[in-house]
């Protein structure tokens, strides 16, 4: 008996394998969201590490401390001192009258057409106070 596989058994091993492997990717998906989320946040402080440690002559655990206490601070206060001026853009955009608007604007265009190119059936949903006067010619 031969201990040697052949090709199509490679190939079902290695079709097998990689189904395993993608499969175990899917089940720690959230393992692997926090490592990514931790080597960016470790990728984005290096360079303040490095400033605090190597400018103002500061330990390398103080500089890492210092800057994470730094990130976690700009984290609960970003929010803080966002927040009301985007809540109070909500409260302005919801308090248009979009409807006065839309007829002002609407109006504004009518008037400013000329009365003797527009056609009779444009002028019947106007109501009779607000049409504009035809000129012979």
């Amino acid at each position: 008996m031969s201990t040697e596989w052949n090709k199509t058994t490679k190939h079902i091993v290695a079709v097998g394998m990689v189904l395993f492997g993608l499969y175990l990717l899917y089940l720690s998906t959230l393992v692997l969201k926090i490592f990514v989320i931790a080597a960016l946040v470790a990728f984005l402080l290096m360079p303040v590490v490095t400033f605090l440690q190597k400018r103002l002559k500061m330990p390398r655990v103080l500089a890492v401390l210092l800057s994470y206490l730094a990130l976690i601070v700009a984290v609960l206060l970003i929010p803080l001192i966002m927040l009301p001026p985007v809540i109070d853009g909500f409260n302005i955009i919801a308090g248009i009258n979009y409807q006065a608007l839309v007829l002002t604007l609407l109006y504004s265009i009518y008037f400013s057409l000329d009365a003797n190119k527009l056609g009779p059936q444009l002028l019947t949903v106007v109501p009779e106070a607000y049409r504009p006067e035809r000129t012979s010619t």
